[in-house]
């Protein structure tokens, strides 16, 4: 068709509109694997101010981990294992992780 689709979308809405709901169903029909029962402040604390490449690769290893342990889901464990296994040192120069939220100041 012609056209590009981008590589990340950012769901906008007031509580209870939906995007939760939409994003579960998504998950469900690509038949991607859920990450239930994760401590995203804790996931979030520990990435803020690393390059996004970080947050990639940690994603990419918890999945990677739950696979090998034959997990249906990523969950809390794969998620700590894969950020103690961060590279360190790495190149600073791409875009860092922040946020918006005023209470998490």
């Amino acid at each position: 068709m012609g056209i590009d689709f981008p590589s990340a979308v950012v769901l906008h809405g007031p509580p209870g509109c939906g995007k939760t709901f939409a994003v579960e169903r998504l998950i469900e029909f690509l038949d991607l694997p859920k990450a239930d029962g994760l401590d995203t402040d804790k996931i979030v604390d520990a990435l803020v101010g690393k390059p996004l490449s970080d947050l990639a690769f940690v994603i990419r290893e918890a999945a990677r981990l739950a696979a090998k342990n034959n997990k249906t889901s990523v969950d809390q464990e794969s998620m700590d294992a894969a950020m103690k296994a961060l590279p360190k040192n790495q190149d600073r120069k791409n875009k860092v992780i922040g946020f918006v939220d005023a209470d998490k100041k």
